[in-house]
């Protein structure tokens, strides 16, 4: 419930997930509008991850 998201709680990382990925989910879902990157922010970051990954 949305309540529990106002409260903090965040999701655990999915199985398999890298903790790059994770580290973007989490600041994604930061309750302050302004501290969430950017689309391209995000992007450029999941760039990154598939070229350190491949």
């Amino acid at each position: 419930p949305l309540g529990d998201v106002v409260k903090g709680y965040r999701m655990e990382a999915p199985e398999g997930c890298p903790s790059e990925m994770y580290d973007i989910m989490k600041q994604a879902w930061d309750l302050e509008p302004d501290n969430r990157p950017t689309f391209a922010d995000i992007l450029k970051r999941l760039e990154h991850l598939r070229v350190i990954t491949d």
